[in-house]
């Protein structure tokens, strides 16, 4: 018989959400049926070669903005609502299984989406898993973002130059105000 620390604890946590604890699996205890999040989370550990055994994945129906996260203090994987019923959960607990456990092997000073994290995924689509995180086949395929245009801004009798991303009327040039004329600047966009 399983004595009360044996048992994976389910239930409600502090913020009123559903969670359940990943039971860890050892030779002489396994578990009879185990559910797919546990087994998913047994088959990456041992893939990654790490221990995420205790890790509590709870459902978080205050997450709004953010699909899930990990909370490395705490151990707990908060997955929003929308994300649980979303048509493939288990990507979603691919991405963040993989921050917890790129915490367990490198410390909590880890970047969220660093390069040990992101060879932790690589790791996981090489073996099959599919990620909520589409990966790009290189650096050179990545798309460069749009130069934003710039506007010179230039007085016509001191020539004082200022740059801005956009049009900026009531800029006045400070030299010529001072010397009481008008500092008004011609706005030219420079090529």
């Amino acid at each position: 018989m399983l004595g009360r620390e044996d048992r994976a604890p389910v239930g409600r946590n502090g913020s009123g959400a559903l969670s359940e604890t990943i039971p860890g699996v050892s030779p002489t205890r396994q578990p009879p049926q185990l559910g797919r999040k546990a087994r998913l989370t047994q088959e990456l550990a041992g893939l990654w070669g790490v221990r995420l055994a205790g890790l509590t994945v709870v459902r978080n129906p205050r997450l709004k903005t953010t699909v899930a996260r990990y909370l490395p203090r705490k151990r707990r994987l908060e997955v929003s609502t929308a994300a649980a019923r979303a048509r493939h959960p288990e990507r979603v607990l691919v991405h963040e299984l993989a921050h917890a456990a790129a915490v367990e092997l490198y410390g909590r000073k880890v970047r969220p989406h660093g390069k040990e994290w992101a060879a932790l995924i690589e790791r996981a689509e090489r073996a099959g898993f599919k990620t909520a995180t589409p990966r790009q086949s290189s650096a050179k395929s990545r798309k460069k973002r749009p130069t934003t245009s710039r506007f010179d801004h230039v007085c016509p009798v001191c020539h004082f130059r200022r740059i801005a991303k956009r049009r900026v009327t009531t800029w006045r040039c400070p030299d010529c105000r001072a010397a009481g004329l008008s500092g008004d600047l011609f706005i030219e966009k420079r090529a």
